[in-house]
């Protein structure tokens, strides 16, 4: 496939969890996403096709972690599809799958795939770290105790902080990416 093509792919990917995600703007999901863009998140299975549910779920997102921020650790492009391995780090302020807020630093790594087709996102396959998706610092957002220290945490390859004070509100979570981990 041609290079420029390739590159324009992964500009689409880039500019779509860029806007999209981290800067909230889900006015410009249309721009991004095909009409009848279909989805593939085993953490999220309601996820309907086209821009409508992905607009709700970035916004209920948003709504729990206000801060949230997207960092993509590696990308690749290859034929049609984009891969994306990414980050997301955020303090948990408001209601997020049935947890109350804790006020505490989140982070969250995983792998996105894009199909593209027509400049467009046609397809998304998704999967979280299961071992991450409760991982954070366990310090609460402005503390300054030394003993919950995103350094007193271990440190994870990739970047994710591994700590156990946040896993505990969502062991009861009936949702299979934030209970916790054995």
């Amino acid at each position: 496939m041609n290079e420029n093509i390739l590159e324009q792919n992964k500009e689409i990917a880039r500019r779509f969890f860029d806007e999209c995600w981290n800067q909230g703007k889900v006015e410009r999901l249309d721009q991004y996403i095909a009409k009848d863009c279909r989805y593939h998140d085993p953490a999220f299975p309601s996820l309907k096709s086209g821009i409508n549910d992905l607009e709700s779920h970035i916004a209920m997102c948003r709504k729990a972690f206000p801060d949230l921020r997207f960092s993509m650790d590696d990308m690749i492009a290859e034929r049609d599809e984009v891969v994306v391995h990414w980050t997301a780090n955020g303090i948990h302020q408001g209601q997020f799958l049935g947890v109350p807020a804790t006020r505490r630093i989140a982070s969250v790594s995983g792998t996105s795939i894009y199909r593209i087709k027509n400049q467009k996102i046609a397809e998304q396959f998704a999967d979280l770290e299961p071992a991450n998706a409760t991982r954070t610092t366990g310090r609460r957002h402005g503390s300054q105790d030394a003993s919950n220290s995103p350094l007193g945490s271990s440190i994870s390859a990739r970047g994710a902080i591994c700590g156990d004070a946040f896993r505990a509100p969502f062991s009861s979570c009936s949702h299979p990416h934030w209970q916790s981990a054995p």
